[in-house]
Order: structure tokens, then C-alpha cells, then sequence
């Protein structure tokens, strides 16, 4: 932004003294006025005197503003004009949010008590590997039902799958979904879709893969971050990651 003045008044440093000038008298004003609202609102002993001694300040350095802004519009004044509503109304926004947040979230307000609920884990898998014993190791201490969601693009390919879940004897099922183009991120989703009726708190436990040198991080992960991104804006399930680091 001090670029962007200097390229406004041609690197003519002079220009920028009314700039400074005009931003000065402005505080002035608004902390006058302030302290007039103050005083009517606190009333304190001899409040009128002080009423009158800031409003005659906020007055003067009113008038002042004016005045510069008059004499000194075409010799850098015009930044003021325009950038001081612009904060201002950028600051009234950036409250105006806050408050809503706050509303939202009820702050001040005493929420109903926490309540325990069935917890139920879901782990994204393709195939039976070291990756997927960890996860369903973290995700079995995670909650009473630990559920394995998987994708497959044909009969064929969800019998593969079926037969070497069977054949790792796990105790934990596994759901295999047919989805054509073998899109995990929708696969998953439509899982949640159809267990988010019960009342039951849903964690989706994503293992990821921690590369050894950070290079290799774009061949790794990449359904995963979708995945992770995707349910935090369109579901209320808890996202989860385990990273399994890779050893030399």
C-alpha cells in the first residue's frame, strides 16, 4: 500500500504531507466525538464541562479537515476521501461478521449439556496393506463400530476386493461400493450419506502417506486431501488423518 501511495502522488513525497495532515485531524475527530458520547453517556462529576471542552475540540478539528480537504484536494487529499470510508466500511463488515459468528455460535449463552453418542469409523481402503492395519488399529480405539469403505469399478473388481478382506481375516467389514469412473471421494460420501440418519457421531479416519523427501508429497495423498476437503464442506462428520511415514 505505501507503494501504491507513492506511484498515486508520482514519488512526490511532499504530496503525502496532506495525507498525514488530514489522517491526524480525522483521529482527532473521531476520539473527540467519542469522548462526547462518553461523558453524555457516563456522566461523571462536571461531565457538561468536559461535553463542551471535546465538543468544541471535535468541532475545530472538523473544520480543519475541511479545510484541507478543500486546499489540498488535488495535491494527495483524494487518497484520503477515498480510503478512509473504504476502511472504515471494510472494519464495519469484518464486525458485522463477528457478530454474526458470535450469534451462531451463541456466545454468553449456556449450551445444553455434552451427551455421549455412538461413535462409528469409517476408513477409505483399496487394498490390504500394512497402511490399512495401522488405520484399522487407530480406528478400532477410536469408536465401538470401525466400518472399511472401498470403490470398485466393476463386479469383478468388488469380488477381488471382498475375497482378500476374507482371506486378511480381520474383524472389521468392509463396504464395497460399485462407482464406474472408481471415485473414492463420491463412493465415501455416499456411504456418510446413508448412515448420517442414525444418531450417531461419524469420524472418517484418512490414512495418509508421509513421503521421505517432500518432493514426492504430489505422488502421494491426492484422493485423500480431495476427500478431507470435500467432507468439510459438505458434511458434519469428523475428519480425521493418520500419517504412516515411509523409513529409509
Amino acid at each position: 500500500m505505501a507503494g501504491a501511495l507513492l506511484i498515486a502522488v508520482r514519488a512526490e513525497t511532499d504530496k503525502l504531507i496532506p495525507l498525514f495532515t488530514i489522517g491526524v485531524f480525522v483521529g482527532f475527530t473521531i476520539s473527540q466525538v467519542g469522548l462526547v458520547r462518553h461523558w453524555r453517556s457516563e456522566r461523571p462529576p462536571r461531565w457538561k464541562r468536559r461535553v463542551v471542552l471535546n465538543g468544541t475540540g471535535a468541532v475545530m478539528t472538523a473544520l480543519a479537515v475541511v479545510v484541507f480537504l478543500i486546499s489540498k484536494f488535488l495535491e494527495g487529499a483524494w487518497v484520503v476521501v477515498i480510503a478512509i470510508p473504504a476502511l472504515m466500511y471494510l472494519f464495519s463488515r469484518i464486525e458485522h461478521y463477528y457478530a454474526e459468528v458470535a450469534g451462531e455460535l451463541r456466545f454468553g449463552k449456556t449450551p445444553p449439556p455434552p451427551r455421549r453418542r455412538q461413535s462409528v469409523v469409517v476408513v477409505p481402503t483399496t487394498t490390504v496393506s500394512v497402511l490399512t492395519e495401522r488405520a484399522l488399529s487407530a480406528a478400532l480405539s477410536m469408536g465401538e463400530t470401525v466400518v472399511a469403505v472401498a470403490v470398485a469399478g466393476d463386479e469383478e473388481e468388488c469380488a477381488r476386493i471382498k475375497d482378500a478382506w476374507e482371506d486378511w481375516n480381520t474383524s472389521v467389514p468392509i463396504e464395497v461400493l460399485l462407482d464406474p469412473q472408481r471415485s473414492l471421494v463420491r463412493t465415501v460420501l455416499r456411504y456418510i450419506r446413508s448412515v448420517e440418519g442414525e444418531d450417531a457421531t461419524i469420524t472418517v479416519l484418512i490414512p495418509l502417506i508421509v513421503p521421505r523427501k517432500r518432493r514426492h508429497e504430489i505422488l502421494h495423498n491426492q484422493r485423500g486431501r480431495l476427500l478431507e476437503a470435500v467432507l468439510k464442506s459438505r458434511t458434519d462428520v469428523v475428519v480425521a488423518s493418520l500419517p504412516f511415514h515411509l523409513h529409509d
